[in-house]
């Protein structure tokens, strides 16, 4: 930024992980944001007087908490073990996000008034996408469908509590059309992102450590030398805390090699130095994508395609949650999906036919005994 510049009071400048200049306000009892024009221009200058326009209570000021209320319930609900489980702090994290945005709508109203249409329309309001002023995706069909199951939890609570006799949750049946989730990529895709980003290349690495660890963005980006023992790949995975132990195929070990010594503590920095965010890697991973001219390949796809892998050679399902570390069956059966059923359809059935045939010499071999015999 050239020192010329004078920004706004409450306004700072950086170069985001793609090159590009940002501007974002910031004001204790404000909410912040990202301007999607430059503070000093017109439109800007407008963002900038709506960001202070948007300042929140003081502390002392804010309004007390509403006995039976949303919020009130929500305040106890965060302390229960109904909500806490056994779920690792980066899922609850995800859970409070869910509950918040409906706190921030609803968290007034008292729960005894809770109706089942009003919910129902706020599940549909949520199932639309939209696109917020930094780009991000907001909301969608997904969305809903988490919503409405954290919703759902959190009036059983009520219930519990003797707030409410019912769940009005419970006659929502919003559900998302089924789809195959994340792509999964194909062998030829991955040859083509291969041919893209050569050995010793950032995207390369990237590729290759999301491919034969099998782990999610979260675990992915702190990955480094540190976690190398012994031969092996070691961890504890984020969202379930489970310890585990990979070896680390040729593949991988020649592109974490091609990389050339390094002081970082994770396989992958940013360009600033630093671990990347899950939601940035899987930005950065995407115009990665895009450039090998895969647009509709994801990080996580690889994840799918090392299950894929090992469905097509017919390893076992505890095998692959060995990798992957999925709890049930039937999380498997959803990232195996893509297996190559024409392969895993020729391989048994040429097996029957094998045994057809062996059966068939073994019955004419006894009859022939048998024939002998007499």
């Amino acid at each position: 930024m050239p020192r010329t510049e004078r920004l706004p009071r409450y306004v700072a400048s950086f170069v985001d992980n793609r090159g590009k200049r940002r501007y974002r306000f910031r004001k204790a009892g404000c909410e912040g944001g990202y301007f999607q024009s430059h503070p000093n221009s017109a439109p800007g200058k407008a963002e900038y007087a709506a960001f202070l326009a948007n300042e929140r209570p003081k502390e002392g000021e804010r309004r007390a908490v509403i006995p039976g209320s949303i919020e009130d319930l929500l305040i106890r609900y965060y302390s229960s073990t109904d909500f806490r489980g056994r779920a690792a702090e980066v899922s609850l994290s995800k859970r409070r996000a869910v509950l918040e945005a409906f706190r921030a709508k609803h968290g007034r109203r008292l729960v005894r008034d809770a109706r089942y249409d009003k919910l129902d329309k706020y599940i549909a309001e949520v199932a639309v996408q939209t696109v917020d002023e930094r780009g991000k995706k907001i909301g969608g069909p997904f969305a809903a469908e988490t919503a409405r199951k954290h919703l759902t939890k959190l009036f059983a609570y009520s219930v519990k509590l003797a707030w409410r006799n019912d769940n009005p949750m419970s006659f929502v049946d919003y559900r998302p059309a089924k789809t195959e989730g994340y792509h999964s990529w194909t062998e030829s895709e991955i040859t083509r992102f291969r041919a893209r980003w050569s050995l010793g290349t950032k995207p390369r690495l990237a590729l290759e450590l999301m491919l034969w660890t099998g782990k999610r963005r979260g675990d992915a980006v702190g990955m480094g030398p540190q976690h190398i023992e012994a031969g092996q790949l070691v961890g504890r995975d984020q969202k379930t805390g489970k310890r585990w132990s990979l070896p680390i195929a040729a593949q991988l070990r020649e592109a974490i090699e091609a990389m050339g010594k390094s002081n970082h503590l994770c396989f992958l920095p940013s360009n600033r130095g630093r671990a990347y965010t899950a939601a940035s890697f899987g930005n950065q991973f995407k115009d990665w994508c895009r450039q090998a001219g895969l647009p509709h390949c994801t990080a996580h796809g690889l994840r799918k395609a090392i299950s894929r892998r090992m469905a097509e050679l017919e390893i076992s399902n505890q095998g692959i949650k060995s990798v992957t570390l999925h709890s049930r069956d039937e999380e498997v059966t959803r990232y195996t999906a893509g297996a190559d059923q024409k392969r895993l359809a020729q391989s048994a059935i040429n097996r029957v036919s094998e045994w057809e045939v062996s059966s068939a010499a073994e019955d004419a071999r006894q009859a022939k005994v048998g024939r002998r015999g007499k």
